[in-house]
């Protein structure tokens, strides 16, 4: 239970430190982007 915690809690800091760097919109924007990025590679392949 402990490392599973420590697991949450260090995800937390990340999605935290994300959250000061991209707005809402920003991270939208970039999902969009990597989501267009495989569907051409799976076009092409």
């Amino acid at each position: 239970m402990d490392q599973a915690t420590t697991l949450i809690n260090q995800f937390k800091d990340q999605a935290a430190l994300l959250d000061q760097f991209f707005t809402p919109w920003q991270k939208l924007a970039l999902l969009v982007v990597v989501g267009q990025s495989h569907a051409k590679e799976r076009l092409n392949n």
